[in-house]
Order: structure tokens, then C-alpha cells, then sequence
């Protein structure tokens, strides 16, 4: 996922929400301008083998600091990672950046 970010925060959290129409025997990696940020594996729900009827919603909330976000042009990267037997998969429902600047109290 590439995308411009119109400033850099000094100090604060990211998050990025990933909902996920379905996964089946997927592990997923997620790093953010190269930097590795976390990692999941996600059951059986078999959406892509039984033609959709048994997808599971579900979402990831996954903070990072928000210091790897740099002014201009940064990339989100998503990595499927293999398993042990196919079919695996993961179904994006979509994903969303949050990011929240921490201020100095007053």
C-alpha cells in the first residue's frame, strides 16, 4: 500500500485497522517502510473453497509507533506467508490508518 503523509509526528501511536472478510491457514506479516510491525496466523473458515458462505469477519488492530511514518511517499506492506498445506488465503475486507499525535499537557 502506497501513500503520501503530509507531515511526520514527533511522538504517538498508529494504528492500522485490518478487517478481514475471511481467512483460511494464512499467516500474515505487516511492516511499515521496511520496519516489521507484527504478525498474525489466522484459522479455518474455508471462504475460498466453499464459495464464500463460511467467511468469518474479523479485524486486527495493529499499533505501531508512528515515528516510522515519514513526510512524503511511505509504503504499507502486507506479506502473506506460506503455510503448510493450500489452500491459503486472506480475504482484505479493508484497511484504515489512524494515527494520534501525542501533545505536551499544559
Amino acid at each position: 500500500v502506497l501513500f503520501d503523509f503530509a507531515g511526520s509526528p514527533k511522538a504517538g501511536a498508529a494504528t492500522l485497522r485490518l478487517a478481514l472478510a475471511a481467512a483460511h491457514k494464512a499467516a500474515l506479516r505487516v511492516s511499515v517502510n521496511g520496519t516489521a510491525v507484527g504478525s498474525r496466523r489466522f484459522d479455518t473458515d474455508n471462504a475460498m473453497v466453499r464459495a464464500g458462505i463460511h467467511g468469518q469477519y474479523s479485524q486486527w488492530d495493529l499499533r505501531f509507533d508512528a515515528a516510522l511514518l515519514k513526510p512524503g511517499q511511505n509504503t504499507i506492506t502486507l506479506e502473506q506467508q506460506g503455510g503448510r498445506r493450500a489452500p491459503r488465503n486472506v480475504m482484505y475486507d479493508c484497511l484504515r490508518l489512524e494515527v494520534t499525535e501525542r501533545t505536551a499537557n499544559p
